[in-house]
């Protein structure tokens, strides 16, 4: 489709404005809420809540710019360019082939226009091997699957395959030459041969103006981005041979991706291991602590099992660079002496609080 000009968004902004919005499926939060029941259960080991951080709308405007991209050490965001004006800006063509796994340290894909009043600020961003979602504050969803999977509409995970509402699900008009399908609650497209992204929650897809909206931010979506995300520590040793992130959760602050939370483990447990700095997060709560340690100036209170359920928990008891109490889990029962927390602790550094210094590949 077209590009649209100001007027057609002014009629489509008023369109939205006045239809009742579509009930939701899908909910972030109570997504991270169900994982975090679920693995203080299997841990048996009392942690921080995790708060997904709101940030406060931006004002609507009639005009239309660029969604914010993450910057990079070689350039600024998209914040910092020029607005691209309605009609002028060729469409971004799908990278072909798309990758057969995605980097869990990298922001593969991310929206590439935005109406005026959203924009990728606050979103929250997961990537995994298989599965990338940017959740943005306002509750849109753009969820994206390697080649070879395609991203469930009702859960925040990929399935390996091709989309199986191909064959049900109503047609959509296509999006930048490939196939795309409406689900009821959102557009469905394959964005390269074998590969496939999900858009929830842009516009009210009961009317005509709301898909119009999901087809243009659909057909303007940037893949193979490979932007770093951020960690504000590195560890120097620690881990054992083999071992890989297998997850990470960030924040978009300020144009950068910022992870809170990363996972890493062997190909046999990839998350084995759970690193969080969240800095909504509550204080170190072990109850009780086996012992504790100062490491890099910090103290650290220890928990730790042993035997057939053994297990391993670590938190700081100050705030780390002014941010969160960082706590680290260890769960891998069978194999307890695979990897120990408190060297591990003592093998990170610590990169400050401001997040131009940070790592993009934490692990040595």
């Amino acid at each position: 489709m077209n590009s649209m000009n100001e007027d057609t968004v002014r009629t489509l902004l008023a369109d939205v404005a006045s239809a009742p919005e579509p009930p939701s499926t899908i909910s972030i939060e109570a997504a991270r809420k169900t994982g975090r029941r679920r693995q203080r259960a299997a841990r048996a080991i009392a942690s921080v809540a995790v708060v997904a951080v709101a940030i406060g709308g931006a004002l609507i405007g009639p005009h239309l710019r660029l969604a914010a991209a993450p910057a990079t050490a070689s350039g600024p965001s998209a914040d910092a360019r020029p607005a691209a004006q309605p009609g002028s800006a060729a469409r971004v063509q799908p990278a072909a082939p798309a990758p057969t796994q995605f980097s869990p340290l990298e922001l593969s894909a991310n929206f590439g226009w935005l109406p005026s009043f959203w924009n990728e600020n606050g979103a929250n961003v997961e990537e995994t091997p298989t599965f990338t979602v940017v959740n943005l504050t306002d509750g849109q969803t753009l969820k994206v699957s390697p080649r070879g999977w395609y991203p469930d509409p009702t859960l925040y995970a990929s399935t390996r395959g091709s989309f199986p509402g191909a064959a049900t699900d109503p047609k959509a008009p296509a999006v930048n030459g490939q196939p795309a399908y409406w689900d009821g609650n959102g557009i469905m497209w394959q964005y390269a041969p074998g590969a496939w992204a999900y858009l929830y929650g842009a516009g009210n897809v009961q009317g005509r103006s709301g898909r119009a909206l999901d087809e243009e931010i659909a057909s303007k979506v940037r893949f193979g981005q490979h932007q770093p995300l951020y960690t504000p520590f590195r560890l120097t040793h620690g881990l054992p041979a083999g071992w890989a992130v297998a997850r990470t959760d960030s924040l978009v602050t300020n144009g950068r991706p910022l992870v809170w939370q990363l996972e890493a483990g062997p190909a046999a447990k990839p998350q084995a291991l759970t690193i969080a700095d969240d800095p909504q997060g509550g204080v170190c709560d072990l109850q009780p602590p086996q012992s504790t340690l100062t490491a890099g100036g910090i103290r650290w209170d220890y928990y730790y099992s042993t035997g057939p359920g053994a297990d391993q928990s670590i938190c700081a008891l100050t705030r780390v660079d002014g941010r969160g109490y960082l706590t680290m889990y260890y769960y891998w029962r069978g194999h307890a002496q695979a990897l120990n927390l408190a060297s591990l602790v003592r093998s990170m550094t610590f990169l400050g609080s401001d997040p131009s210094g940070w790592a993009t590949q934490p692990l040595s």
